[in-house]
């Protein structure tokens, strides 16, 4: 027979995999599913301004902002980027935040770029944009950098 005392060590366990295919499965908040569920669809054809889209899938985790997710570090052709007026984080396919980069900076491997800014407020542009769905990504594209009109 096992005794609590045969368990000690068991708590320290975790698991690394949270579970394959959890998104599409898995729980999800209530304002989680309202963004999947009510998001209108956005195509490319429909942004008219200058926007960086960044999608955040990999950086954006539990305890980090998704203004940090965002901002850093990313390879992109800084031109391009400095171009744009906007920067979506876009995450799971919906855009969840809009910034404007006031300064772009060199990270230390010299490859990668990351941005200071802020949150756009402007309710016109939050209304074009925020917790729309993005339709606009071609079928096996992997890098998470989109420059649309810059």
């Amino acid at each position: 027979m096992l005794t609590f005392g045969d368990f000690k060590g068991l708590s320290k366990l975790t698991n690394i995999v949270s579970g394959h295919n959890s998104w599409d499965r898995g729980i999800k908040t209530v304002n989680e599913i309202e963004a999947l569920y009510a998001a209108k669809p956005i195509y490319n054809k429909d942004i008219k301004r200058k926007i960086l889209i960044i999608n955040i899938n990999k950086t954006y985790k539990p305890g980090v902002s998704p203004y940090d997710a965002t901002r850093k570090s990313w390879k992109l052709n800084i031109d391009r980027a400095k171009n744009a007026e906007f920067i979506i984080s876009e995450y799971k396919g919906i855009f969840r935040a809009i910034y404007k980069a006031n300064k772009w900076f060199r990270a230390v491997d010299n490859k990668r770029w990351y941005f200071k800014g802020e949150e756009i407020t402007d309710r016109k542009i939050i209304n074009l944009y925020l917790n729309r769905q993005y339709l606009g990504k071609k079928k096996g594209q992997s890098n998470p950098i989109r420059y649309l009109n810059c």
